[in-house]
C-alpha cells in the first residue's frame, strides 16, 4: 500500500485513541519534513514524497517464530490469560542473533497494542505472536531492568520485526477458543508502519519506565 502522509494521518486515526494517534500524526509529519529536506526540488505536497510504510518495510528485518505455547482465561479477570510456554518446545523469536522466549506471565493478548487499540488490526488476533514478544519484552523488563539487554527503541523495532515476519512467513497463532493456525496474514506495510510509531510515543515510554 502506498499511502501518502495525509492518507497514513487518516488511517491512524482509525486505529488509535486520540492521544496516541496525535503523536503518531506528529511524528509522521516530522518523517516527512526530514525525507523532503533530502530530495530538492519536492514541495509538501508532492505525491513523490514518501511511501513511508514502505520505506520502513524494506528496512526491517524479518526473523523466525518457533516453538509453541498455551493460553488459558483467568478466571478471576476478565480478558487476561496465563501464558504458558511448551516446556519442550518453548515459544520463541529468532532474529539477528538474537533470541526472544517468554516465560510464564499474565497476558491480554497484547497489552501496549490493546491500550492504544480503536481499529480491527490491533485485536490479538492478527498480530498475536509479534505482541507476546513485545509483551514478554516489557515484562521482562520490569521485572530486571536493564539486565535485559534489550532496550525501548529495541523493543518496537523487535514488534516491528515481529509483525513483518507474521506477514511474509506466519507464525504460531493458539488463540483460545480457535483452531490453531500458522500461516502469513495480509501483508500490509502501512499498518505496520503506524503501530511502530504508535509503540515509541511519549505514552509507551511512560508504560516501559513505569508500568500499567
Amino acid at each position: 500500500m502506498r499511502a501518502d502522509p495525509g492518507s497514513l494521518k487518516d488511517v491512524a486515526d482509525d486505529l488509535f485513541a486520540p492521544n496516541v494517534a496525535a503523536q503518531v500524526k506528529a511524528e509522521i509529519d516530522r518523517r516527512s519534513t526530514s525525507r523532503l529536506s533530502r530530495q530538492p526540488g519536492m514541495g509538501p505536497l508532492s505525491h513523490k514524497t514518501l511511501w513511508l510504510g514502505d520505506f520502513e518495510w524494506d528496512r526491517t528485518s524479518t526473523g523466525c517464530f518457533e516453538g509453541e505455547y498455551t493460553l488459558r482465561a483467568k478466571p478471576d479477570r476478565e480478558g487476561w490469560y496465563d501464558y504458558l510456554p511448551d516446556p519442550d518446545t518453548p515459544f520463541q523469536f529468532v532474529i539477528d542473533g538474537l533470541t526472544v522466549t517468554p516465560q510464564a506471565m499474565d497476558t491480554d493478548m497484547g497489552s501496549i497494542p490493546k491500550l492504544f487499540r480503536q481499529g480491527r488490526h490491533l485485536k490479538p488476533d492478527t498480530y498475536l505472536p509479534a505482541y507476546l514478544i513485545h509483551d514478554w519484552v516489557f515484562e521482562d523488563h520490569h521485572r530486571r531492568g536493564d539486565a535485559t539487554g534489550i532496550t525501548f527503541p529495541q523493543s518496537a523495532a523487535l514488534l516491528n520485526s515481529g509483525i513483518k515476519t507474521l506477514m511474509t512467513v506466519g507464525g504460531p497463532y493458539r488463540i483460545p477458543d480457535q483452531e490453531p493456525s500458522g500461516g502469513p496474514v495480509e501483508k500490509d506495510e502501512d499498518t505496520m508502519f503506524l503501530i511502530y510509531l504508535a509503540v515509541q510515543t511519549g505514552i509507551a515510554r511512560s508504560l516501559w519506565d513505569y508500568g500499567r
